[in-house]
């Protein structure tokens, strides 16, 4: 009956319709995350895929996550969309990849080593 009524407040039997992954191009500097639906997925794109994800929340907020882990600029990979220094920049979080303060690439080529 569960299962068939499939009530709101039951969220581990939930039908999952969204679901997503983060397509990008590592190879390309400039490149930014794009998130993708599964339907909207090519095959030829399936090996810059990263995570699949229940829904775009938990997916933005994982990227959320790594970029606050790792210091990155969220102009850079796609998760604010401003002029000038992003916010975590304001906060100390992110090391001004956003206004030039450090290469973009810079945080890439350090984590290599």
């Amino acid at each position: 009956m569960i299962k068939q009524l499939a009530p709101v407040c039951n969220r581990r039997l939930r039908r999952t319709t969204e679901l997503c992954s983060w397509h990008w191009q590592a190879d390309q500097p400039d490149s930014v995350p794009q998130l993708v639906s599964e339907r909207d997925l090519d095959p030829s794109q399936l090996t810059n895929l990263y995570g699949l994800f229940r829904s775009r929340r938990s997916a933005i907020e994982t990227l959320r996550k790594i970029a606050t882990a790792h210091e990155l600029c969220p102009i850079l990979i796609g998760l604010e969309k401003r002029q000038g220094a992003c916010f975590a920049y304001q906060l100390k979080r992110c090391r001004g990849a956003c206004i030039g303060a450090e290469p973009p690439a810079m945080r890439c080529a350090s984590r290599r080593h």
